[in-house]
């Protein structure tokens, strides 16, 4: 028999095998082709499973809504506003509302389209993530880094949030690609190094605060660029100059077409001001619902400070800065309603980052680095724990507001007039409405509601409400606030007038409250019992038919 040694990591132990068999064992002896095929094959695994585990759980968000209507206005050619006429940035995703635009220009539901390019951008974010990986698989053992991408599928909210409508995932790919392609891909010579300004150019169009990644990017070479100054203007002028001049013509084109450069949402959800309790609470909430977090920030900051291969540590630098200045950012605006959204955009290149420092970690300590795996690996599917005190909701939560809002949109899109003007909290259910004027109560969409001023903040997200003295100035007929669905043959009536609008032919209906009423409308509405139950209305005499416009049933006021 003849003895061979069969590498295992660091050390070494002779062991009676054949040598064409320790050959294979060993990683460093694998040909291209073969450690290749062991990546492809972990990372087309991973999309599997990250593809089947989005299909049980296809929510969508009523938000995503909003930048639909924006998108559906500008095909149509009345500009990208909410209502025709009103030059209000009530979106925070212009790269994505270009996409869905694209999507209604093909013909396509502006979700389906949304949502390809979202569970595409999340499967793409562990292709990339597992090459990340691999690529500084040196032996065996470092092979064991390859599970650490599992985080990116077992915490329930993260895939969620992929097919969801939303830009998180497609943000978050960009943000790891920026660092991939600045930092431990980066390019040295000729039009490539061009290229790896592109992902954070289309991350600071798709979301403004993306620029957190972008900065984070080039703090890291200014810091790590050993050379002289002229090396490090020729480094960071490709790296950060297309995002620098796309940005500046962007800020440019929304000074002029909306006077502001943030976005309405800004003001609405009182961005403005400092909410450091909400934040810091938001960010604790996020701990107790993803405790692997922890373990992953530790290896971050362990791989950005011992990290052999020079690249590795930028990268592990570059995740460690950008998830530190998020987490600032977050705790100044004060979070976001929606289950930690704002953190997951980062939690792509979070892992990558902890991958960075398990290969170092393995180097050193085998044992220890088995341990602070597996324990990243059990944490990660803990449950959700949401940050209650003020005010978040989870994604079962937001996707039934999204699909109540589709319900009624459809209902109210047939049953209405097209000069009838309505008010919601739910802005999402407009989309539904093209013809139809939607005045926003929380203020994304309308200037001055969210310019107005407030005592305090008690909850994230949505703070600032329209006046009913406001709503009755710009003319809302039916207020709906959130949608309230009740049985049309027992309504839960208020103490003003209401009228309760079928949903279909069943006994469901909608309930709004009659803010200004109008004789048309009133005319209207009386003259199709089989549309309308009316409470406190007072309907005339006869319709135009000249037959009663009060049916038993109807609630309406003699």
């Amino acid at each position: 028999m003849i003895s061979s040694r069969l590498v295992l990591g660091s050390g070494a132990a002779v062991v009676n095998s054949p040598p064409r068999l320790a050959a294979l064992a060993s990683w460093d002896r694998w040909g291209p082709v073969a450690r290749r095929g062991v990546l492809a094959a972990v990372a087309v695994g991973l999309m599997v499973w990250a593809f089947l585990r989005w299909r049980h759980s296809q929510a969508v968000f009523d938000d995503a809504f909003i930048s639909y209507r924006y998108a559906r206005n500008l095909f149509s050619g009345q500009g990208l506003v909410f209502n025709p006429g009103e030059y209000v940035e009530g979106y925070t995703n212009f790269l994505w509302t270009l996409i869905a635009a694209l999507g209604i220009a093909l013909r396509q539901d502006p979700l389906h389209t949304t949502r390809a390019v979202g569970v595409a951008a999340y499967l793409c974010t562990i292709l990339f993530g597992v090459v990340a990986a691999g690529g500084q698989v040196r032996r065996r053992r470092d092979g064991l880094v390859l599970a650490l991408f599992t985080l990116l599928v077992l915490p329930p909210t993260y895939p969620a949030f992929a097919g969801a409508g939303l830009e998180t995932s497609f943000v978050g790919l960009m943000v790891l690609l920026t660092g991939l392609v600045q930092h431990l891909w980066a390019p040295r010579t000729g039009l490539v190094k061009w290229l790896a300004g592109v992902p954070p150019l289309v991350a600071v169009l798709t979301r403004l605060d993306a620029g957190i990644a972008c900065a984070a990017s080039a703090l890291v070479m200014v810091s790590t660029e050993p050379r002289s100054a002229t090396a490090l203007r020729a480094r960071l002028r490709p790296a950060i100059g297309p995002t620098a001049i796309g940005l500046a013509a962007y800020l440019l084109w929304k000074l002029h077409y909306y006077g502001d450069i943030l976005p309405n949402t800004y003001y609405a959800k009182a961005a403005d001001l400092a909410s450091f309790d909400l934040g810091v609470e938001y960010l604790f909430g996020f701990v107790r619902s993803c405790p692997a977090s922890l373990l992953l920030v530790a290896l971050t900051l362990f791989g950005s400070l011992a990290a052999q291969d020079p690249r590795s540590r930028a990268f592990a630098r570059y995740a460690g800065i950008a998830l530190l200045a998020q987490a600032i950012f977050i705790a100044k605006v004060g979070g976001d309603f929606m289950e930690y959204r704002l953190m997951w955009e980062y939690w792509p290149v979070l892992v990558a980052g902890a991958a960075m420092g398990a290969f170092e970690l393995l180097r050193r300590n085998l044992v220890a680095a088995a341990i602070v795996l597996a324990a990243s690996l059990a944490l990660a599917p803990s449950p959700v724990v949401l940050e209650m005190e003020h005010g978040m909701q989870s994604v079962q939560e937001m996707d039934g507001i999204a699909q109540r809002s589709r319900l009624v949109g459809v209902a109210l899109n047939t049953a209405l007039p097209p000069d009838t003007v309505i008010a919601t909290r739910a802005a999402g259910m407009a989309y539904f409405l093209p013809g139809l004027r939607v005045i926003d109560q929380w203020g994304l969409n309308d200037r001055l509601v969210s310019h107005s001023p407030i005592p305090g903040i008690r909850t994230r997200g949505h703070v600032k409400q329209a006046s009913r003295d406001y709503l009755a100035a710009r003319g809302v007929n039916l207020e709906f606030g959130h949608p309230i669905l009740c049985r049309c043959s027992n309504p839960r009536k208020q103490s003003q007038p209401n009228v309760f609008i079928r949903l279909g032919s069943g006994d469901e209906c909608v309930r709004s409250r009659y803010l200004t009423p109008t004789a048309d409308l009133t005319r209207y509405f009386c003259s199709h019992p089989e549309r309308f139950v009316l409470h406190l209305v007072d309907c005339p005499a006869t319709t135009d038919a000249g037959q009663r416009t009060a049916p038993a049933g109807s609630e309406a006021r003699p």
